[in-house]
């Protein structure tokens, strides 16, 4: 069994830094939230920079670490795919396992249109 270890855990450090620490405390995985787990919370960006993501796939390969999980998606009653493309490329980009998902809609036949959309875009 490998072991991920969360992004709560670190959320005060830069992903970097929570890389090395994961590495150096012998997790083999990690969690990233880099989109935020509800409207105006808190993220670890990855967009500010064109450097940046290939210096995180580098501080990935250095460490032996891999990403397990990229959080979030929320699929609520306005949820549009064309406002997650951007996260669905960088956890591509890392490499990562897992997309988190949450479902707000109380509609569940629309959380369950929103799913397929987001399926078909991750290629799952």
């Amino acid at each position: 069994m490998k072991l991920s270890l969360s992004y709560l855990t670190l959320d005060h450090h830069t992903i970097e830094r929570a890389i090395g620490i994961a590495a150096q405390t012998g997790y083999e995985a990690l969690g990233l939230r880099l989109a935020p787990a509800f409207p105006g919370g808190e993220t670890q960006s990855i967009r500010s920079d064109a450097g940046t993501l290939q210096g995180l796939r580098r501080a990935l390969a250095s460490s032996g670490c891999t990403v397990f999980d990229v959080e979030m998606v929320r699929l609520d009653t306005d949820f549009r795919i064309a406002r997650v493309l951007d996260l669905l490329d960088d956890a591509a980009a890392l490499n990562a396992s897992r997309l988190l998902v949450v479902v707000g809609d109380p509609d569940l036949r629309g959380a369950a249109d929103s799913y397929a959309l987001l399926r078909a875009e991750a290629s799952v």
